[in-house]
């Protein structure tokens, strides 16, 4: 068993890993899916059933009353762990190319401590991924498929200025509106 030790011991010493590039952690035995460090990929895009997760989380948040919130907080949950390998550049860009969930977001900003517990979900994630330098690279395809200008969005990424990167998504992105919708016809 020494022996076996000392060779294992002698094979790392003598392995041109750096400290950078060492050997990834396993996680424990019986540890959860999220105890797993990976990246989460960008050039995967969102199953059809993924998508009806993000509206399904987004569209109830944002527009479902506050009971309805409370008696569904369990599908909520549910969704949101579905959709956790969900790239955070690709969550968002199901949400702005949507019009529903545009308006949704803007909804929900309002709605205090849900908007507080689902942004800082979204912070989190959005840190991690930039962290694992996987997300700034990726920002200008984002920007040409959500239709905003990367000017206004690439100084608050590379300060990881989160809720501000949020913030002008929200407000900036246009909505594709019907100006006549409410007319009767």
């Amino acid at each position: 068993m020494k022996k076996s030790l000392f060779c294992l011991v002698v094979l790392l010493a003598a392995s041109p890993l750096t400290a950078k590039e060492s050997l990834p952690r396993l996680p424990k035995a019986g540890a959860s899916k999220s105890a797993i460090s990976y990246q989460k990929n960008y050039n995967a895009l969102p199953t059809e059933s993924e998508k009806k997760d993000i509206a399904y989380v987004v569209n109830t948040l944002g527009m479902a009353s506050l009971i309805k919130i409370a008696s569904e907080t369990s599908k909520v949950e549910k969704a949101g762990k579905r959709i956790d390998n969900v790239h955070p550049l690709r969550f968002l860009e199901c949400i702005f190319t949507d019009e529903q969930m545009k308006a949704s977001m803007q909804a929900m900003r309002s709605r205090g401590w849900i908007w507080d517990k689902f942004s800082g979900g979204l912070k989190d994630a959005l840190d991690t991924e930039y962290k694992k330098n996987n997300l700034a690279q990726f920002i200008n395809d984002f920007s040409s498929r959500v239709g905003i200008n990367l000017q206004l969005i690439y100084p608050s990424v590379t300060t990881q200025q989160w809720s501000s990167f949020i913030d002008i998504l929200i407000t900036v992105i246009p909505r594709n509106s019907d100006a006549n919708r409410y007319r009767d016809v």
